[in-house]
């Protein structure tokens, strides 16, 4: 009989996210917007198994973090550690306490499928955010989000973490021009020709920047900002332009107050 398949979340873990990186951004940015200002408590909105807000309090001594998912069965894989707080709710209903930073990452906002649902939640987390705070959303574009296409990379993930090496694949199985809807699966496969297929299933709306910079700004935020990681460094700082590339990921940041920077 063969080994059963590894934990999807495990998976999922090493295949698509880079909470390091993002921690060590969402810090950087802070500081650049709040002259200098060190941020300690975190709200990670559809946290799923809270890796960021898990990186976020291992970062530094002083760092607490909330991390919010509705689905019970995801939000129990989150690490128990001292200052993290996890809550199994609709971030909607969720009003303290109020953050330095919410982090709504893994282009989880891309749910919100009308502009009117998008709008209530910027709304919401802006009031939920200490007088200088920030939100930090992601979101994806370029020619190849908007068709069907399915695309794989090889995963190698360190040894320590048991996990084999395996390949990662993206399929958007639909796109709606007419409401930048689409359909999007990801799959995982193995070397020993097994596969976890519809390991997470996505019904998202592809939002244009200059649409979520504007809603921010409806919303409240003093100011709305596009920053972009570096592709030589790995760094991610503020972007005057996305480069026209057939993909790219991009972090939309908003300032509660007019901050200096």
């Amino acid at each position: 009989m063969s080994e059963p398949l590894p934990d999807k979340f495990d998976l999922y873990r090493h295949a698509v996210q880079s909470p390091e990186a993002e921690v060590n951004f969402m810090i950087n940015a802070y500081a650049h917007f709040f002259d200098g200002g060190w941020p300690t408590l975190l709200r990670e909105d559809f946290s799923g198994a809270a890796a960021v807000a898990a990186t976020w309090v291992e970062r530094e001594h002083d760092h607490h973090a909330v991390a919010i998912d509705i689905d019970a069965q995801t939000i129990a894989r989150a690490p128990e550690m001292d200052r993290l707080t996890c809550v199994c709710a609709d971030v909607l209903d969720v009003h303290e306490p109020p953050a330095d930073v919410t982090a709504a990452m893994n282009f989880s906002t891309f749910f919100f499928l009308d502009r009117e649902k998008m709008l209530r939640y910027l709304r919401h987390a802006h009031q939920c955010l200490r007088p200088n705070g920030l939100l930090v959303m992601d979101a994806f574009g370029g020619p190849s989000s908007r068709r069907v296409c399915v695309e794989t990379r090889d995963v190698n993930p360190p040894k320590e973490c048991g996990l084999p090496s395996f390949q990662y694949q993206w399929e958007q199985r639909t796109f709606d021009p007419e409401t930048d809807r689409a359909q999007c699966h990801i799959h995982f496969l193995f070397e020993d020709g097994r596969a976890m297929r519809d390991a997470f299933t996505y019904e998202w709306r592809l939002w244009r920047l200059p649409e979520l910079l504007e809603m921010m700004r409806e919303a409240g935020f003093a100011r709305a900002e596009v920053w972009g990681r570096e592709d030589a460094s790995g760094l991610i700082r503020r972007r005057r332009r996305i480069p026209a590339a057939e993909n790219w990921v991009a972090y939309v940041v908003g300032v509660k107050c007019d901050a200096p920077g």
